[in-house]
């Protein structure tokens, strides 16, 4: 994934959301939720749209990238 691009993220633990990448460092990305919500085992730890959150890469299923709004 390239840092300022949109994608389409299906995670193992997170589910799918759409996030803006921030940053990464080795297996951990840091992203802006776009559209939809990251899933997570506690309650607190959803992220909704405007949020950012820190996922592992190494999770991702797949990545779709979007259009440039």
């Amino acid at each position: 994934m390239d840092i300022g691009k949109t994608y389409l993220i299906k995670h193992q633990r997170k589910g799918t959301f759409m996030a803006k990448i921030l940053s990464e460092d080795g297996d951990f990305t840091d992203a802006l939720i776009v559209a939809g919500q990251a899933d997570a085992i506690l309650a607190h730890n959803i992220a909704t749209l405007g949020e950012t959150i820190t996922f592992r890469r190494s999770f991702v299923i797949s990545a779709i990238p979007q259009p440039e709004s």
